[in-house]
């Protein structure tokens, strides 16, 4: 019994840890399975992600695609039932469901709710010694990490979705100018009401959620003890994470209607930075990638606006680990000059290529072998990254080569 509630504990953290550091929806899902496989030995395992009518699979095998009327059938039962179950202890009146799950090599099937609604299951089976409830029921204390996990990576999904729509809309428009000026700004108008309603929208519960979860961890609702803290941590900075990905469409917004501006107060800059770096730190060893900080030994003050400038060295960094395959190496270096503060980041990653470069940082543009290596990203962090420095009045530092990795940064003034 020690060691079943030890292996769950551990199977808990490892998937906070994932869910935490994770952004892109299919890789999560491979990996909870991976980690899974790892504690239980499995011999089929399934992740299936739902919202409304859309769905999404992961199976170990990288090769099944569960079809819409199985995945439905049994996620019919789950919304009834509301709780994780064992195949061989089905009712006899689900004969048709037992049969299907047998099927697939199921023994237990664990769903995945939030707020009430059914965003996924979880279903893992074992040939020679089937798989107990009790060795898969633990994972209820993680599950409002998965399922704000999937609601978030549909949610990204249906942004790139339309982003990519009106882009295209836009394109087009453009072919057309001079003729047909007017209704390509009638477009461009609706493509900045989308972004400044949907980031509006999408910001109100995940403040919400992150309010709440600091409030706990401060101990409103009561003492909590260091496993609550560590999970709920890991909670916090990736609801974190999430706001500012959010931040960065509704400043895109701001900027299109004149509302963009820089509040500066006096930071430590490298603290700023120690911090950034720190919070991704679990998301490097989760790649494999080596990521290292070179600081000053005394402090930075500068007047700076701090919450921009978290999210311009959040954006570099994150990037940088993200196009950096598993063995490289990330450096962030901060070095305290004489009339000014320089600030690199230096990956050993894919590069971008030399034809594509001074295009990188205007609004939604993406490399190609990024959007290769990562569909689900806006174009819009570096594109906010340059205006941020500008209006400090600095420089933005770039340098790249294809196949062996870039430099980003940024110089600052001391006295602006």
């Amino acid at each position: 019994m020690k060691n079943t509630r030890k292996k769950t504990k551990s199977i808990q953290s490892e998937v906070s840890q994932v869910v935490a550091s994770v952004k892109d929806l299919r890789f999560l899902m491979q990996r909870v399975l991976m980690i899974l496989d790892r504690h239980l030995q499995l011999d089929s395992g399934y992740f299936v992600a739902i919202s409304n009518d859309n769905y999404l699979t992961s199976d170990l095998d990288k090769n099944l695609n569960m079809p819409k009327s199985d995945v439905f059938e049994i996620a019919d039962y789950l919304k009834i039932h509301r709780q994780v179950f064992s195949v061989s202890k089905l009712p006899k009146a689900y004969d048709q469901l037992r049969k299907l799950l047998l099927s697939y090599k199921v023994d237990v099937v664990f769903p995945i709710f939030h707020g009430g609604k059914l965003s996924g299951f979880i279903a893992v089976g074992r040939q020679k010694t089937p798989i107990s409830i009790r060795k898969i029921s633990g994972l209820k204390d993680i599950g409002g990490e998965l399922a704000i996990a999937v609601d978030y990576g549909f949610a990204m999904k249906t942004i790139h979705s339309l982003n990519k729509n009106l882009q295209q809309k836009i394109d087009n428009a453009t072919s057309e100018i001079q003729k047909n000026n007017r209704q390509l700004q009638k477009l461009d108008d609706a493509k900045d009401e989308f972004l400044s309603m949907a980031s509006h929208q999408l910001r109100t519960p995940l403040t919400s959620i992150k309010g709440y979860i600091d409030m706990v961890l401060d101990g409103d609702a009561g003492k909590i003890n260091q496993t609550q803290r560590q999970y709920l941590t890991e909670a916090f900075r990736s609801s974190e994470r999430m706001v500012n990905l959010i931040s960065d469409f509704l400043n895109v917004s701001r900027l299109q209607t004149g509302k963009f501006s820089i509040d500066k107060t006096e930071v430590d800059l490298v603290d700023l930075v120690e911090s950034e770096v720190a919070t991704l730190e679990t998301a490097a060893n989760l790649r494999g990638i080596d990521l290292v900080f070179y600081k000053p030994k005394k402090a930075i003050l500068i007047k700076i606006d701090e919450t921009k400038f978290q999210q311009v060295v959040m954006n570099f960094v994150d990037n940088a680990l993200y196009y950096t395959p598993e063995g490289g190496r990330v450096e962030v270096i901060l070095e305290d000059r004489v009339n000014e503060v320089v600030c690199l980041v230096k990956d050993t990653g894919m590069g971008v290529p030399k034809k594509e470069q001074e295009n990188l940082f205007k609004k939604f543009f993406r490399a190609t072998n990024a959007r290769r290596q990562r569909p689900d990203g806006t174009g819009v962090g570096l594109y906010l990254a340059k205006t941020v420095v500008a209006g400090h009045g600095g420089e933005i530092i770039f340098e790249s080569e294809e196949g062996k990795g870039s430099t980003f940064g940024f110089r600052l003034p001391k006295n602006n």
